[in-house]
């Protein structure tokens, strides 16, 4: 719409390839993808990651904290990488739900 203060959305070309899209030959290479691409971008907006199914979120989850500990983030991996998955919400509800403010602020 002409005058609108939206723009239209673009896939950003990150990671080292810089390229909007990757995919890679084996579960963990992608994994490993997934966590350079998310914590380039985390520099300058919020990121959500969708998975497949439950099984992968929660995997990614674990993975994205793991590299959040190297990256020298220590404890505070947990605050930083928050899980929105269907196990989390079935499991305590309440800290989905936590999970979910926090991760819109």
């Amino acid at each position: 719409c002409q005058g609108s203060p939206y723009h239209e959305a673009r896939p950003a070309k990150l990671g080292i390839e810089k390229k909007a899209e990757y995919v890679e030959h084996s579960p963990e290479k992608q994994s490993a993808r997934l966590a350079e691409v998310a914590w380039e971008a985390r520099e300058q907006v919020p990121v959500l990651v969708i998975a497949k199914d439950r099984t992968q979120a929660d995997g990614f989850v674990e993975y994205l904290r793991k590299t959040a500990t190297t990256r020298g983030l220590g404890g505070c991996s947990h605050d930083v990488v928050r899980s929105l998955s269907r196990t989390l919400y079935e499991s305590d509800p309440e800290q989905w739900k936590e999970n979910l403010n926090r991760s819109t602020m």
